[in-house]
């Protein structure tokens, strides 16, 4: 998934990576030869600060990418993918919550469960995805409910409710 600019995610942890078409090059030159790499739109692009119509074109060019509807179904790309790598964001969260291997760009706020890889080093990309696609396939189905129930619980109990103030 491409990010809405401006966004935390690019702007603050992700400065490396706020050229996005850049991004997906790196990633694209990363990925096993026998992958596609699909690249959504943020549908907020379009009604924000739409991105120019080189940008696309130059993703275009890339054999391996194939972009998306920007309305497709994000769940359905991500259950139906066999890895996701964003910068940092919801995606990833929603595919780690399914048991899909993650690949992070900068530091993941979930990272601590073990169940995603952050790429501190784009010169090592493509071992990353490789282990974080090893890591998954190891996971058992018990110890991965274990930690998904941690966090949900871990998240219960330091929630603040902010629709009903006291």
């Amino acid at each position: 998934p491409l990010h809405l600019i401006p966004e935390t995610s690019t702007l603050l942890k992700g400065n490396d990576y706020m050229n996005q078409a850049f991004l997906v090059e790196l990633i694209s030159k990363n990925i096993p030869s026998n992958c596609k790499l699909y690249v959504k739109e943020h549908p907020a692009m379009f009604t924000s600060h739409g991105r120019k119509i080189e940008f696309y074109k130059r993703i275009n060019l890339l054999p391996n990418v194939e972009l998306v509807p920007i309305y497709a179904d994000g769940m359905k790309l991500i259950k139906n993918s066999k890895l996701v790598v964003v910068v940092d964001g919801s995606s990833g969260f929603e595919a780690m919550l399914i048991n899909k291997p993650v690949v992070t760009l900068k530091y993941f706020v979930f990272s601590f469960l073990g169940l995603t890889i952050t790429n501190t080093d784009i010169n090592y990309l493509y071992k990353d995805i490789k282990q974080a696609i090893k890591i998954n396939s190891k996971i058992s189905p018990y110890k991965f409910e274990r930690k998904i129930k941690a966090l949900i619980m871990a998240i219960s109990k330091t929630f603040f409710d902010g629709s009903t103030p006291k």
